[in-house]
């Protein structure tokens, strides 16, 4: 798992990480998700990027999914530029036959399916109930749950006897609202997804079919340095030092990279 080094050094632009050579899956010596297939739902320049990139270096056949299909092709593209292993498919999480069509592209170009990571949500709702917008509150629980339970429900038929692996992404939100910057709608979405996660484990489990969470807090990538960015320009605070008020509440100091929370997906994923 890639692990973040001691203190604030990070590269100005964020993804600049993934230009950090790391083994090919034939490099390694045993990569943990050799033979399997895998689904990661929402893809962007964060958190989904580095899961399939993570995935594709331990071994994995991976298909990526996202809104924006020119943007998805770009990043399976960089994974594997063979396109031997890595498929990218747009598509609209808040519609089951898209959804359903997602996992059957896994299925289509790899002929099996053995983990979905659900990494795709609605974040970009702020503040709490005083004027909140509903319409949004709506938004965020037809992406964030309803979105996540249509591609489990696409997964189930493909996982077959052998069972299989599913990681929903969620958020430290949900036990530590941040206060600098309140997320109410985007919790309550989150945490739905994690009452119907332990239901779902208990209805599947007899079918070979883990369900797991990651709930990251801040993460340095691009969408928390852009907010570091704008919170430096506004109150006219270092950057480096809004970026440590973040990290100060936490025991180690320092916000994960989203890189070392992708690692911990695929932890679960085996």
């Amino acid at each position: 798992m890639a692990a973040e080094p001691p203190g604030l050094a990070q590269p100005a632009n964020p993804t600049a990480t993934d230009t950090t050579a790391s083994p090919t899956p034939e490099q390694r010596p045993c990569p943990m998700l050799a033979g399997s297939t895998v689904v990661v739902a929402g893809v962007g320049e964060g958190l989904g990027r580095q899961v399939g990139r993570v995935a594709r270096r331990e071994g994995a056949d991976v298909v990526l999914g996202a809104r924006t299909a020119p943007a998805v092709e770009k990043v399976a593209a960089e994974l594997d530029p063979s396109g031997r292993h890595v498929a990218a498919c747009g598509f609209d999480v808040t519609d089951p036959e898209q959804c359903a069509r997602l996992v059957q592209t896994a299925v289509d170009r790899f002929g099996r399916l053995d983990a979905l990571v659900v990494s795709a949500a609605f974040d970009k709702l702020f503040g709490g109930i005083d004027g909140a917008d509903w319409g949004r509150w709506h938004r965020a629980m037809e992406v964030n749950l309803f979105g996540a339970l249509y591609l489990v429900e696409a997964a189930l038929p493909h996982f077959g006897s052998r069972g299989g692996s599913v990681v929903l992404v969620g958020t430290q939100s949900v036990y530590l609202p941040p206060p600098q910057l309140l997320q109410a709608g985007y919790a309550a979405s989150k945490a739905a997804v994690l009452g119907a996660m332990r239901h779902l484990a208990v209805e599947l489990g007899p079918r070979k079919v883990r369900l797991n969470s990651v709930a990251p807090g801040w993460m340095w990538g691009p969408a928390v340095a852009t907010y570091v960015g704008m919170q430096s320009e506004a109150t006219g605070q270092p950057a480096d030092e809004v970026r440590a008020g973040l990290s100060q509440p936490l025991p180690l100091r320092q916000t994960a990279t989203d890189a070392a929370v992708a690692g911990g997906c695929w932890v679960l994923a085996p």
